[in-house]
């Protein structure tokens, strides 16, 4: 898989926290998409997701592939 798209929420939220805690998607990185910008930006845990959002497609959470 090379990238997965969610839509936002407190259950995605536990889910993916959990998948990383325990190491599931350490070839994973998370990021959101910047609309106005059109670029990607990283969220380094799930926590920082409680902060200010990008828009106008801020309800995305993506996963992307490390290389």
């Amino acid at each position: 898989m090379r990238v997965a798209l969610f839509l936002d929420g407190t259950r995605v939220r536990e889910a993916l926290e959990d998948a990383f805690t325990r190491g599931a998607l350490a070839a994973y990185a998370l990021a959101i998409f910047d609309g106005d910008q059109a670029r990607l930006v990283d969220v380094p845990t799930i926590a920082a997701l409680e902060g200010p959002r990008p828009s106008p497609l801020n309800h995305f959470v993506i996963l992307h592939r490390r290389d």
